[in-house]
């Protein structure tokens, strides 16, 4: 009894272009995210043993991340102040201002964390 299969074929492989279009996934770096932690209760940035680099952070420092200069760390800093819902009023005038970003995500994600707060009270 043979193994299947009993022949490899190429005529997916034979052009540069071919090879591209078929190619397996590839991971760059502006693939990946910025992960943000929020711990309630703490009066600044922790940093998380376990993962260098990352810390737990507070609401106030959710606020700074919003002007950082990296627009996906701005879009997952709205994110995170919008999930956090009412307990993050005090983010409001931030989020405010960023609804004027140069990224069109990061005004509609500040939109979004806008309302999930319910600013209009």
């Amino acid at each position: 009894m043979t193994r299947f299969p009993q022949h490899r074929l190429r005529r997916l492989r034979r052009t540069d272009r071919v090879r591209e279009m078929i190619g397996e996934t590839t991971l760059q770096v502006h693939h990946l995210i910025a992960p943000l932690f929020v711990k309630e209760g703490l009066s600044r940035p922790v940093e998380i043993e376990a993962m260098p680099g990352q810390h737990q952070h507070t609401v106030s420092s959710l606020v700074e991340t919003l002007s950082d200069p990296q627009p996906d760390v701005r879009a997952s800093a709205a994110t995170a102040l919008g999930q956090l819902g009412p307990d993050a009023r005090a983010a409001v005038p931030a989020l405010r201002e960023a609804l004027s970003d140069s990224r069109p995500l990061v005004r509609m994600l500040a939109e979004d964390a806008l309302r999930r707060i319910d600013a209009d009270d």
